[in-house]
C-alpha cells in the first residue's frame, strides 16, 4: 500500500487528478483516489496495470515515471511520520547506505508475507576528501521494475539529508534463483558548503511552516 499510494500521490502532484483519472480508468483501478491503505499488501498486478497505463497516458518512459516514483516516496515517506526514522539511519550517506536494510527489517516483521528487496554494499572507497563511492547491491523478488526507484530515491535522499550529488550507474543485472540481482556502482561528491548552508536553511524553513 505504500507504494500505491506514493504512486498516486506522485502522479496527482506532477501530472495532476485529470491525468491520474485517466491512468485509474485504463488500468481498471477500483481503488478511489486517496483510499489505498497503506498497511495493506496489493497484489503486484495493480502496481504494474497503472504504471503501464501511465507510460501511455503521460508519454513518459518507464524507467523515467519509476524515478519520479522513487524522488516523491522520500517525501511521503516523511510526510507520514518516518524523518526520524530516516534521519536515524546514519551520520552521513557512507552509514545509510550499509543501513539500508534496517528499514526492511522492521517492516518484515509486521508484514512477513511482503517482497521487501535487500541491500548490500561493498567496496567503499573516498577517492579525495569530497568524492566517495562504493557498490551497491540490490535484490528484489519483484523482478526489475523498482530498481529506477531506488536511484529515485538515493539520489534525492543524498541531496536532501545528506548535502551530496549522488550518481548511480548500473554495471549488471542478473536473474538469481528468486531474484533479480541488480549492482550500481554509487558515486557521491559532497556539495559546497553555501549550496549546503542554503539547503539547510531551506528544509529548516519548511519544517516550520
Amino acid at each position: 500500500g505504500w507504494i500505491l499510494s506514493s504512486f498516486e500521490s506522485t502522479i496527482l502532484n506532477k501530472y495532476g487528478p485529470e491525468k491520474w483519472k485517466e491512468i485509474q480508468e485504463m488500468a481498471e483501478c477500483s481503488v478511489k483516489t486517496g483510499e489505498f491503505i497503506k498497511n495493506v499488501h496489493y497484489s503486484d498486478d495493480l502496481i504494474n496495470g497503472l504504471i503501464m497505463a501511465s507510460t501511455r497516458i503521460l508519454n513518459v518512459p518507464q524507467d523515467q515515471l519509476i524515478e519520479e516514483l522513487g524522488e516523491n516516496f522520500l517525501n511521503f515517506i516523511r510526510e507520514n511520520g518516518y524523518d526520524s526514522t530516516i534521519r536515524s539511519q546514519g551520520s552521513n550517506f557512507s552509514e545509510f547506505l550499509v543501513n539500508l536494510n534496517e528499514p526492511h527489517r522492521l517492516l518484515r516483521s509486521r508484514f512477513p508475507d511482503s517482497y521487501l528487496p535487500e541491500f548490500w554494499c561493498t567496496n567503499f572507497k573516498d577517492e579525495d576528501e569530497k568524492t566517495h563511492g562504493c557498490i551497491l547491491h540490490y535484490y528484489s523478488q519483484r523482478g526489475t521494475l523498482f530498481a529506477p526507484m531506488v536511484v529515485g530515491l538515493l539520489r534525492k535522499l543524498g541531496k536532501e539529508l545528506y548535502n551530496v550529488v549522488v550518481e548511480l550507474n548500473m554495471i549488471s543485472q542478473t536473474c538469481e534463483e528468486t531474484y533479480i540481482h541488480t549492482v550500481w556502482t554509487v558515486k557521491f561528491v559532497d556539495l559546497p558548503r553555501e549550496e549546503s548552508e542554503s539547503r539547510q536553511l531551506s528544509v529548516h524553513s519548511t519544517e516550520s511552516t
